[in-house]
């Protein structure tokens, strides 16, 4: 389980979280965005949504995971 360290952005719809993964040997710090998924629904925000999705996924970079 990740461990949420600190907010690191806020948006319209969302936040965007630091998180440190640690196993036994190795530690990993990551950006986790939560979405309020109800707000974009109310505010007929889920195309803009979906597509940033579509373009995060087919981005080949070394910082996207």
């Amino acid at each position: 389980m990740d461990e949420l360290i600190t907010t690191i952005g806020i948006g319209t719809f969302s936040r965007v979280f630091l998180t440190r993964h640690r196993t036994d040997d190795n530690e990993e710090y990551h950006a986790l965005k939560i979405m309020a998924i109800h707000d974009i629904i109310k505010l007929n925000q889920v195309t803009h949504v979906n597509d940033e999705r579509t373009i995060l996924e087919n981005v080949q970079h070394p910082f996207i995971v």
